[in-house]
């Protein structure tokens, strides 16, 4: 079955907090972007590294954050929903934080200019941000297939 989020959203199998929390990350990371590009074409900052750091924020956002929200079926609207905020998603989280002190331990020993340390470190939030929101899509389409036939 080939889905695509439009139909969804068309067709109301997309609770509106999940469209709400998908439309916000998209904002965020169009946001963060848009720094990112003017620090590379306007205050010098490499863009090697930061496509760098960009995937392997993207690699963790993809394997480790995705499951901060979790995607669910509502039995009784039949659409697809955010879950509660379990156990689990606290302790992705405290990783996450964890994760981010760490970068920016590591950014402050390896650089000294405060363009590089911001510009790498949002690049690693670009990353992962844009990794939780692929991770995300795939959850969703995974959610309704498994869901919506039954």
């Amino acid at each position: 079955m080939n889905l695509k989020m439009e139909n969804l959203l068309k067709s109301g199998r997309l609770h509106k907090r999940l469209v709400v929390r998908l439309t916000m990350f998209v904002i965020i990371l169009f946001t963060i972007g848009g720094v990112l590009a003017y620090d590379i074409l306007f205050r010098e900052l490499m863009w090697m590294p930061v496509v760098g750091f960009a995937s392997f924020g993207f690699i963790l956002g993809f394997f480790l954050f995705r499951h901060i929200t979790k995607i669910t079926w509502d039995e009784e609207k039949e659409v697809v929903s955010i879950g509660k905020f379990d156990i689990a998603s606290f302790v992705i989280l405290l990783i996450y934080v964890g994760y981010r002190l760490l970068v920016k331990l590591f950014l402050e020993s390896h650089f000294t200019s405060a363009i590089a340390i911001s510009g790498f470190s949002l690049a690693i939030l670009f990353g992962g941000m844009a990794g939780r929101l692929v991770g995300t899509r795939h959850a969703i389409k995974r959610t309704h297939e498994e869901n919506a036939n039954q």
